[in-house]
């Protein structure tokens, strides 16, 4: 009887802690992207207005509460993008990801950011490992990508803003599970994204803009990242039953 008492104590409190974890969870502000969609959430960025979301084979357009004004069905792989002069950017690969060179179609994939209506598409093969995120900083995009496994090192491709290739930069960061995933250029810094695996824990490299170091961190942008009314927030997303959410939370400083 003593050790049944002992075992139920040991569930009950457990259970107690799982729904205090939630309660405190509930307490955190969110942005949650109004409806559900067929893939993950892949990155996100926002005008000052509006933010717009990938979820890998859909685009969609909230409010700053996160209530759908558009949403719109593009081609797998759709990655992370950036927003810049009324023009979404999308880091798409229409290939394979994270294999040697000549298994990628990468691409980048522009939108009107009033209606998501499409203009125009930039061929970017120097991203032979698949394009997977995209910014914009100082007159230049810079694209990142997957990522081989058995490689030490990341890339970060530069292209001027009508996508001619200008340089390919070497971080020397140690293998990164599927290279980088979400690119950010924010407070200063770049913010590039990760997913994590057992002994590899996801995370953002933050990098100055001379892209010649890196400060490796547990901050989780691995789905997304942006600077939203002078707070960074960071990207979540969720299987459901109906499909997947996506929505953002403020970074805990």
């Amino acid at each position: 009887m003593k050790r049944r008492n002992f075992v139920l104590s040991l569930c009950m409190s457990a259970a107690a802690a799982c729904f205090a974890g939630n309660a405190m969870a509930d307490d955190t502000p969110k942005i949650m992207c109004e409806g559900t969609y067929g893939g993950h959430l892949q990155g996100l960025d926002n005008d000052g207005e509006n933010i717009f979301w990938a979820f890998t084979t859909e685009l969609a357009k909230t409010d700053g509460n996160g209530k759908l004004l558009k949403k719109i069905d593009v081609p797998n792989h759709h990655g992370d993008l950036c927003c810049h002069d009324g023009v979404v950017y999308v880091a798409v690969n229409r290939g394979q990801f994270n294999k040697e060179p000549g298994k990628a179609v990468s691409e980048i994939w522009t939108f009107r950011t009033d209606d998501l209506s499409f203009i125009a598409k930039y061929d970017v093969p120097e991203v032979v490992h698949g394009a997977g995120g995209i910014t914009f900083s100082e007159g230049f995009f810079y694209v990142v990508g997957g990522l081989p496994r058995g490689y030490e090192e990341n890339y970060v491709y530069q292209y001027t803003p009508d996508f001619k290739f200008v340089k390919r930069h070497v971080l020397k960061t140690g293998y990164t599970h599927l290279g980088f995933q979400t690119a950010s250029f924010t407070q200063g810094k770049f913010w590039l994204g990760f997913y994590g695996e057992q002994g590899n824990p996801s995370g953002t490299m933050l990098v100055p803009p001379t892209l010649d170091s890196f400060e490796r961190t547990r901050i989780h942008s691995d789905v997304g990242v942006t600077l939203w009314k002078n707070e960074i927030w960071l990207g979540k997303t969720s299987r459901t039953p109906d499909g997947w959410t996506g929505w953002l939370v403020p970074m805990q400083k």
